[in-house]
């Protein structure tokens, strides 16, 4: 716990620009020693209303349907390119356009509505697509499904199905819907490209008016941001005074979006006004996260003030079995870095995860609820806006809360983004996660910060840098021996015994496993070195876990997620926290990362929310039941129930959340293994389950409404990447 001696001596404010449309939003925390002014709060964005013409064959229709515009697009013959088979593409000349959901595009062409192709489409068949390779194949499963012509245009690109030996008319029309972003809470959200943040929305020749309170010695510290998309080209960002150009800076377009982050000094005033423009190509952009605030803040852990909330990053390594520490029983070779973290922390030798794989556990970690009860379990639906997470929960207590992901189910499109006034994704590994969280510790304001660090490093397919290689002395590569495995047409449970001859290919490929672990521990080892830099470390609190852990066949399964069961090598994941006053011991009671919410917000010396089920660890002195579940999709749907060192393994259907048949019992004080069944044998099960069975219903019970998620290309593409491709494959 935190010392005694860390006295709350500084109140956070944090108050609203008025904007000319809206009244101003109130002050969210009373206090009266510093004050951060958050631009977006109380935000509503101006539109343009009335039709108009920007870049020839683009034209602006206004926003009667939504927060937004939508915007029609001409595109003549010579814009298509044939794909082969009947299949032809276009360059679009947007970026930043909403393509799904109720602002699904249209396309007309001869007067004739073709039909919107389904977002299955668009993570398989068109972005991977070649003339000499899947037209046929693609073109057999419209056929299947919808009618020609048909079209998706996914990213900054157009594609259009007709029948073979068929061309594009003469002129074609596609509109399509750039949001302006969405209200949460009191804040105003906009996202562009790999970011959502608050911010303000802007377009060519559409200024957004603020009138601000600017206290003395303060600086407005915001990011210009671009959407990525076809051409090049620049987009001048401005901010005036009435009339007196305050900030100019030109940022180059590209098919990425591109994101900057600046600082202006402003002169104090009651009531300053502040216009804010862009001029350049029609692109979505946006002044992202502008706050005021003192101009000098310090550095993190040397405030000019004593601080009343202290950091928190939170890393989470996702498919991160507990055994990969040597705290937990691993080779101490294999996460030295790590492992050094472990001898300075809290150890919570028995955490399991809530789920068994990426989406509901993330979901249950940040909402403080088990997966049904947050209606997080199924990859169709999202982590519902009712839930108050723990970025929620911080973010109300003054905190600058912060996420940096590597995408995939730990994406805002599954919920993941509330609370979190930046939430960046992206999907091209370590080296640009680590990147990124330099750019957003460097962007600090003097507000205490909540840091949400996510990496895929080991997960499958098991990528394993040379150098590790050659320190841990690691062959063979995971295609071909998945593809080995795949050979021997295993059944979907087996067992070493019965099938020695993929004994071998499973240990190779779980040597693989280490050695991308150990990557993602020379990863973790440049994350701390960049948290000491920045003098985050030794006074914040630094918490390390995972989602999930991965199978090797220990019970006959591989992976994680569907059809593997609730087994321990899946479920048990390592949890460390460091920080000040803490030393290091280790917690033998069985813990969840539902438990995490409470504990959190305990470190920042808040309450917990009075709807989270779980407790703070760090004053938690008592065994309690557990849960953990399976949230399979499809066929069975295991559930594990937890007391006692005993654990209970149940078999249900997708369809209900009954728990169904009691199949197996284990003692795993000495069995830690799960390697002998003893329903048949003791007495013990069928009491356990009676026991506990009234809190497994309420563990089940769903507190929210279902809601729907939505994907795009590019997510689509990397779940297909990750494992993730249907019914047949695993859940990540």
């Amino acid at each position: 716990m935190r010392s005694a001696s860390h006295v709350t001596t500084l109140l956070l404010a944090l108050s609203a620009c008025s904007h000319p449309d809206s009244p101003p939003s109130g002050t969210a925390l009373a206090g009266t020693a510093l004050a951060w002014t958050a631009l977006a709060r109380g935000f509503v964005p101006r539109v343009i209303e009335e039709s108009s013409a920007l870049e020839g064959r683009v034209v602006l229709l206004g926003d009667a349907a939504g927060p937004g515009l939508w915007i029609r697009e001409e595109f003549l013959r010579a814009d298509w390119v044939d794909q082969g088979g009947g299949i032809w593409r276009a360059q679009r000349r947007l970026g930043g356009t909403q393509d799904r959901g109720p602002f699904a595009p249209r396309l007309v062409q001869r007067d004739i509505a073709c039909t919107h192709l389904p977002e299955h489409y668009w993570g398989g068949g068109f972005l991977a697509l070649s003339p000499a390779r899947d037209a046929t194949r693609l073109l057999s499963l419209i056929a299947t499904e919808t009618d020609l012509p048909a079209f998706c245009c996914p990213g900054d690109e157009l594609f259009l199905v007709l029948q073979d030996g068929q061309h594009p008319p003469q002129s074609a029309e596609l509109t399509t819907f750039l949001s302006f972003g969405e209200v949460e809470g009191d804040d105003w959200f906009v996202s562009i490209g790999h970011v959502r943040a608050t911010g303000l929305p802007v377009l060519p020749g559409v200024s957004q008016e603020l009138r601000c309170t600017v206290p003395p010695d303060s600086v407005l510290r915001f990011h210009t941001a671009t959407a990525g998309g076809h051409g090049s080209g620049t987009m001048t960002f401005r901010i005036r005074s009435e009339g007196v150009v305050l900030f100019e800076f030109e940022q180059h377009l590209a098919t990425q979006s591109q994101v900057r982050s600046h600082t202006l000094s402003l002169e104090p005033g009651a009531s300053v006004p502040l216009s804010f423009e862009v001029a350049g190509p029609l692109r979505a952009s946006a002044f992202l996260s502008p706050i005021i605030g003192p101009a000098d803040p310090g550095r993190y852990g040397a405030r000019p003030w004593t601080p009343e909330r202290p950091d928190i990053v939170l890393f989470v390594a996702d498919t991160f079995r507990a055994d990969n520490l040597a705290a937990w029983g691993g080779a101490p070779e294999i996460t030295p870095h790590l492992n050094r973290l472990a001898q300075e922390s809290v150890l919570f030798i028995q955490t399991r995860a809530p789920s068994t794989w990426t989406y509901p556990s993330h979901a249950s970690l940040f909402a403080g609820l088990y997966p049904y009860q947050a209606n997080a379990t199924d990859p169709r639906t999202s982590l519902p806006d009712q839930a108050h997470t723990l970025a929620e929960h911080l973010r109300a207590a003054g905190y600058r809360t912060v996420a940096v992901t590597e995408r995939g189910y730990c994406s805002r499109r599954y919920g993941l983004a509330q609370g979190f006034e930046w939430f960046e994704e992206q999907r091209d590994g370590i080296e640009l996660t680590l990147s990124r969280t330099r750019e957003v510790l460097a962007a600090d304001d003097g507000r205490p910060l909540f840091l949400f660090v996510h990496s895929y490093r080991a997960h499958h397919p098991y990528q394993v840098t040379q150098a590790t290689r050659l320190r841990l002395g690691i062959e063979g590569e995971f295609q071909a021996l998945t593809d080995r495995l795949n050979q021997m047409k295993l059944p979907r449970q087996w067992s070493p015994n019965d099938h020695p001859q993929a004994e071998s290919t499973v240990r190779a490929l779980e040597t693989l496993y280490r050695g991308a672990s150990a990557d993602l521990d020379v990863g973790f080892g440049r994350l701390r070195e960049l948290l000491e830099n920045h003098g985050l470390l030794p006074g914040a609190f630094l918490i390390v876990t995972s989602d999930h852990g991965e199978a090797f066949s220990e019970h006959g399964a591989m992976r994680h997620g569907k059809g593997v069961g609730v087994w321990d090598e899946i479920l048990r994941v390592p949890l460390l926290i460091h920080g000040p006053d803490l030393g290091h011991r280790e917690v033998l009671w069985p813990v969840t990362l539902v438990d995490l919410a409470p504990t959190v917000a305990a470190l920042a010396g808040l309450d917990p929310f009075p709807g989270w089920v779980g407790e703070d660890l760090l004053r938690l002195e008592r065994d309690r039941p557990l849960f953990a579940f399976q949230c399979a999709r499809t066929g069975f749907d295991d559930v594990a129930w937890l007391r006692g060192g005993r654990k209970l393994i149940l078999r249900g259907t997708v369809d209900s959340t009954q728990p169904g048949k009691l199949v197996r019992a284990y003692d795993l004080v000495g069995d830690p293994q799960e390697g002998r069944n003893l329903l048949p044998s003791a007495a013990w099960p069928e009491e356990l389950r009676a026991d506990l069975s009234r809190l497994a219903e309420w563990s089940v019970e769903e507190l929210f409404d279902p809601q729907t998620s939505t994907t795009d290309s590019t997510l689509e593409q990397q779940l297909k990447a990750l494992g993730y491709g249907g019914d047949d494959e695993e859940q990540e």
